[in-house]
């Protein structure tokens, strides 16, 4: 995702709160789509995330004829 070199996502708990939450409540609160997300976890420890992507019917006007 790219955030490799920034040390503060090392922490996905920063990762989530700063990047993965907002990032989808703009996706779902502007766009035709709606993303849900879960963490993929090994043991206790996240190791990636799952997206899941549906069709948003409350901004229905945004769909191109």
């Amino acid at each position: 995702m790219g955030t490799e070199s920034v040390e503060l996502y090392e922490r996905y708990a920063e990762l989530n709160r700063r990047v993965i939450k907002p990032s989808v409540k703009e996706i779902n609160d502007k766009s035709d789509i709606h993303l849900t997300f879960l963490p993929i976890k090994m043991g206790r420890k996240i190791v990636g995330v799952q997206f899941k992507v549906v069709e948003n019917p409350k901004n229905d006007q945004l769909k191109i004829p």
